[in-house]
């Protein structure tokens, strides 16, 4: 009776509350504090930080009580821990043992900010173990992108509709909206496009829902409409999110972004041509990776025409 007590308090307690703080740790981009000399990295460490050990404490009192919360052998975690206890000797041993193993809040780096994210790693593995854990924790991500991604273009266009809530925020030529600094934008807005992606295509991958033959007519046509309607304004959300991030990344003027999302499509382009198991896919991959390679080889060829120089004064980045 005291087992069946005690798992419902973990059940219904302890896991919500772990899931409640790594949602809350989605908002990290918003946080920024007036009152400290590095207003847009000062609050985000402390914020993230101080969640992560409130978690991370839970977590344990969690896995301690319940095995199905321990962690099982992990590849990636054996990794980012190796990675972990390199870091900490070369922090012992260097110039500045005190400041490698602090770091700073200006960058947030340091081995005990790391230890803080492998931390949190970790529970991630402990806690997402379904493909639909990961979904929604993705999809809450995207929802915190998308508005980004309106105040970056509320800020670009100077509309001061919500531009106004933030001190901060003024008409710049480079985008840095709460992150105060282009280059992170840029960075953040390419990854949470690729997210958008890799769901809006994993949407046309899955196979459609079985439904029990016993099920009446009208019930199957009402299920299949139900589902249609839900996965068409999934795909909706996927695809404005992809267009509103990748927008954002382009006035960013961060050209890292563009590189790295350049070799992201091209990797996966050629990847699949060559291993995938759908023939069209595989054509399509092909053909865009092949034209992405063209216009890259060609690029220094095109910057010099009239036409890019016209475009160009419209784009910082191309610029």
């Amino acid at each position: 009776m005291a087992q069946k007590t005690n798992k419902n308090w973990q059940e219904e307690f302890l896991s919500p509350v772990i899931w409640i703080g790594i949602f809350l740790l989605l908002l990290t981009p918003y946080i920024t504090t007036s009152g400290t000399l590095f207003p847009f990295s000062v609050g985000k460490a402390t914020y993230v930080r101080g969640i992560t050990e409130i978690i991370v404490t839970l977590w344990i009192i969690l896995a301690f009580k319940n095995p199905r919360y321990r962690i099982g052998p992990s590849w990636i975690l054996g990794i980012f821990v190796a990675y972990l206890a390199i870091s900490l000797i070369s922090s012992i041993v260097g110039s500045s043992s005190t400041h490698s193993f602090w770091g700073d809040y200006r960058r947030m780096g340091g081995v005990f900010d790391l230890t803080h994210w492998i931390a949190l790693l970790a529970i991630l593995i402990s806690m997402a173990r379904t493909l639909n854990d990961w979904s929604r924790l993705l999809n809450v991500n995207l929802c915190v992108s998308l508005s980004l991604a309106l105040i970056g273009l509320d800020q670009h266009f100077n509309l001061d509709t919500i531009s106004n809530l933030f001190w901060y925020l003024e008409s710049k030529e480079r985008l840095d909206l709460t992150l105060g600094n282009p280059t992170y934008v840029g960075a953040y807005m390419m990854i949470n496009a690729l997210i958008g992606t890799a769901l809006l295509s994993r949407s046309y991958l899955i196979g459609k829902s079985h439904t029990p033959p016993h099920n009446s007519e009208s019930k199957v046509k009402s299920t299949v409409k139900r589902t249609e309607y839900s996965l068409l304004a999934k795909r909706s959300f996927w695809a404005f999110v992809i267009l509103a991030n990748l927008w954002v990344m382009m006035l960013s003027g961060t050209r890292g972004a563009i590189i790295g999302l350049s070799s992201a499509i091209l990797f996966t382009g050629i990847t699949y041509s060559l291993l995938g198991d759908r023939r069209q896919l595989r054509l399509i991959s092909g053909i865009v990776a092949s034209s992405l390679l063209i216009l890259i080889i060609s690029f220094p060829l095109v910057r010099t025409t009239t036409l890019y120089e016209e475009v160009a004064k419209r784009n910082v980045t191309l610029e």
